[in-house]
């Protein structure tokens, strides 16, 4: 690719919306916030906001302008997009660029550049600023240099690149609905195994069989190279350098995105974070069996009221005062082999979707990569 130009002659980047100096305050607009950003079609665009002059801390674009998120980690994530929305102009987050491509240039042919991983990998090098809050600057876009193709030649490959990449993202969609179906499959399963045993067994408050306490780690604990487990409030497990248990347990998120999803069973020394509960000491119960009934009737709890606020969260007394079936321990030794091993030949299959979809993904953007560089002619 020896004929390049830089952005700067061919869009403007960060251009003013004069459109927005007639408009009259309390009028509602477009509102893109960051997560609401997204390429290949996911965007949420449907968000408002009423418009206020006084109100100078958010980014003013065009529809068909180019939004580009800045900063980390959220750029190396391949989410630009071209706005799509209902009116002529729209707000966004203050951690967004815009584009807008100049006369005789396809708006497509810039984004499927700024979705590749020539331009990914040179943004790593180009942030600026420290710790999680580095981002990628004007003048990085400013002087960014892409293919100096005509408009024709932008079109057809824009065309190509749309068709191709339509064709993968479909058939993500399908592995997407597949494991999805998967998941309610395993629901279902322990809901109808738990339920059933309801029906035989008294139920017993959690805090009659087990201990229930919380971690004492923080963020800043976690160490890849640590020898222990370290439990956060997400579903990735990270390392640390210190253990504060030593002891079979389950653990579950107490606040966050994680409430009434995260579920872990342990053993042997591990760190929690503060906000993960962690529940040892069983009594009358085994740890296998406690895990498949409380994550059952603890998840049903939080989908069906509790624990909502401006963030979930989880009280200790949700816990506590939380009911299960009790039966006897041969019955819950058999029901815990059970359950691990009907579920795990579903999540077999779902790790292997989702393998197959990482493929896919990888496959998109060396693709996107491999044309808009000229590597593959089209």
């Amino acid at each position: 690719m020896e004929n390049t130009i830089a952005l700067w002659h061919i869009a403007e980047i960060n251009p003013l919306t004069p459109q927005f100096n007639e408009l009259p305050d309390g009028n509602e607009v477009s509102f893109l916030p960051l997560e609401n950003i997204w390429a290949y079609g996911k965007a949420d665009q449907s968000s408002r906001k009423v418009w206020k002059k006084s109100e100078t801390s958010y980014t003013q674009f065009q529809n068909g302008d180019i939004l580009v998120p800045k900063v980390t980690p959220t750029v190396y994530h391949g989410r630009s997009m071209i706005a799509d929305i209902d009116s002529e102009i729209g707000l966004a987050t203050s951690e967004v660029h815009v584009i807008r491509c100049k006369r005789e240039i396809e708006p497509r042919w810039i984004l499927f550049n700024l979705l590749s991983g020539k331009f990914l990998d040179e943004a790593r090098g180009a942030v600026y600023g420290v710790g999680g809050l580095q981002r990628i600057s004007m003048q990085y876009l400013q002087n960014y240099k892409i293919a100096n193709y005509s408009l024709g030649t932008q079109r057809r490959i824009a065309d190509y690149l749309d068709r191709e990449t339509e064709q993968i993202d479909t058939l993500v969609a399908e592995l997407d609905d597949y494991v999805e179906l998967l998941e309610k499959r395993n629901e279902s399963l322990l809901k109808e195994t738990i339920e059933v045993l309801a029906r035989d067994f008294h139920e017993v408050q959690c805090k009659f069989i087990v201990c229930t306490t919380t971690g004492t780690g923080d963020t800043q604990d976690a160490n890849s190279d640590g020898p222990y487990p370290f439990f956060v409030r997400s579903d990735h497990l990270e390392r640390s350098a210190e253990w504060s248990f030593d002891t079979e347990a389950v653990l579950t998120s107490g606040d966050g995105a994680g409430v009434g999803k995260i579920y872990h069973l342990a053993n042997g020394k591990f760190h929690a974070h503060q906000r993960v509960y962690v529940m040892s000491n069983f009594k009358e119960t085994i740890p296998e069996y406690y895990y498949w009934a409380f994550k059952h009737r603890f998840t049903a709890s939080i989908q069906y009221g509790g624990a909502k606020s401006t963030v979930d969260s989880v009280r200790m007394n949700m816990i506590t005062d939380l009911k299960i079936p009790l039966p006897d321990l041969d019955t819950q030794k058999w029901i815990a082999d059970y359950l691990d091993k009907e579920t795990a030949k579903t999540d077999t299959i779902i790790t292997e979707c989702n393998e197959l979809k990482e493929l896919l993904l990888k496959r998109r953007q060396v693709l996107i990569t491999d044309v808009v560089t000229g590597k593959v002619e089209v």
